[in-house]
């Protein structure tokens, strides 16, 4: 983890398109949480739209159901992440990964 209080997720989408987010620490484990436990992306009320999630070590792969392009994909995750208190832009290396398939 970074030396300061913020941890930095990059979200990638099909291995193609990324984007890095910092939230203080914690917002990994919220949004794994609602995708694990809950089925769920944080402010996001579509039924069935999270039809699966793991996490191994410290990458959350969520899978996704529908098909949909690679835009609306990450637009689905800025939504999920702002809600939990995570914004696009941070520099540096990623403490945590998500994976959207």
């Amino acid at each position: 983890m970074n030396e300061t209080a913020f941890e930095i997720i990059k979200v990638r989408i099909r291995h193609k398109a990324s984007r890095n987010y910092q939230g203080f620490g914690g917002t990994f484990a919220s949004l794994v949480d609602s995708c694990v436990r809950k089925r769920a992306l944080p402010g996001i009320y579509q039924d069935g739209l999270v039809s699966g999630a793991e996490v191994k070590e410290n990458t959350l792969l969520v899978m996704l159901s529908g098909r949909r392009a690679e835009r609306a994909v990450l637009d689905i995750m800025d939504i999920a992440l702002r809600n939990i208190g995570a914004f696009p832009g941070a520099e540096g290396r990623a403490d945590f990964f998500v994976e959207v398939k």
